[in-house]
């Protein structure tokens, strides 16, 4: 069994949900509460939050702490942020960096960025890249466009950051620079985003 559960990390880290979960899922229902940990994530990362629920919600009334931050997850995509502060916040608390994005994240969407910017500005200096770009999303929120494009910018230009490019095209739509404009939002625009179609359009009208 420990090679088994081993061997489902391997493909849960290489994004191979499904077959991770053939491994887990067996280990799981024996009761193996790693597994089950472990089989509720897969089930995140898939967005099958009904399922991840079920696994999770009995380890996290038991106070563990990693079943607990991904039921927060959980609750923060469906978009039940009290409920997910309600779990993330104690263990934000005890230092996990982890559980601060998620809280700092609930505190954005809720629209309570000195909260979220409180959570969020140590991360953001000390280097995390998640943290970053949801304190970039907070002074943008904010009309601090400046400081959003000094924290936005080095995480858009390495190209793989959709949404720091996004709201690093916001902020150069607010300066007038429709050429930045262009060639942030085009391409996500092309991609499907519909935020991105959405403002293209606004300054293209």
């Amino acid at each position: 069994t420990a090679a088994q559960f081993a061997l489902g990390k391997c493909f849960f880290e290489k994004g191979d949900y499904d077959s991770a979960m053939k491994l887990f899922k067996p280990l799981a229902e024996q009761g193996n509460i790693d597994a089950q940990i472990s089989l509720g994530s897969c089930f995140v990362w898939k967005r099958d939050y009904t399922s991840a629920m079920k696994w999770l919600k009995p380890l996290s009334e038991q106070g563990n702490a990693d079943a607990q931050l991904w039921l927060g997850v959980c609750f923060v995509e469906k978009g039940d942020y009290d409920s997910a502060i309600k779990l993330v916040k104690p263990l934000a608390e005890q230092g996990n960096v982890n559980a601060q994005i998620e809280l700092g994240r609930c505190f954005v969407e809720k629209g309570d960025y000195d909260s979220a910017m409180k959570w969020l500005k140590p991360l953001s200096e000390q280097g995390n890249a998640d943290a970053q770009l949801l304190l970039g999303r907070c002074f943008v929120e904010k009309g601090d466009y400046d400081s959003a494009m000094k924290l936005l910018k080095p995480l858009a230009e390495q190209g793989n950051d959709a949404e720091a490019q996004f709201w690093l095209g916001l902020c150069f739509l607010v300066k007038g620079d429709d050429d930045s404009v262009m060639k942030l939002l085009k391409p996500l625009a092309e991609q499907g985003n519909a935020d991105a179609q959405f403002w293209l359009g606004v300054m293209l009208s």
